[in-house]
């Protein structure tokens, strides 16, 4: 039995690798859907995300309970140790991008309200005008 313990968890390991492996594309190609504002195609990268993660919980939860933890293959630690840190960084590129975008779009945001405002006053229609006072001095 112990012969057949330490290939399973090799193998388990070999699955956590090709997961993370598959994450990390996702990270990457998650770049390309928000430069490009592609908001149908970052959704379905998110859900593709999610269902990867929940296979590496399940594959991380064996890997863990396994009798043998001991007998991991170093080279297999240390590629499981680089991806997360390459899925890591990817996502902060990302989350640093996003935030950017979102600026930006609060400013757009901000100067077409103004412009609204601006307009409005033109239009005989001013909004947010506050109470005019008419001098009755005589």
């Amino acid at each position: 039995m112990n012969a057949m313990v330490v290939p399973l968890f090799r193998t388990l390991q070999t699955e956590k690798v090709s997961l993370l492996e598959q994450l990390l594309s996702l990270s990457i190609a998650q770049k390309a859907f928000i430069e490009s504002e592609d908001v149908d195609g970052l959704m379905e990268n998110i859900d593709n995300r999610q269902e990867v993660l929940d296979e590496l919980e399940e594959v991380q939860k064996r890997l863990r309970d396994h009798p043998r933890r001991l007998d991991s293959d170093p080279r297999l630690s240390i590629e499981i140790n680089d991806l997360i840190d390459k899925i890591r960084e990817a996502d902060l590129q990302n989350e640093r991008l996003v935030r950017r975008q979102m600026d930006d779009l609060q400013g757009n945001m901000k100067k077409i309200a103004q412009g609204r405002r601006a307009g409005a006053g033109y239009d005989g229609h001013a909004q947010n005008v506050g109470a005019v006072y008419f001098d009755r001095r005589e």
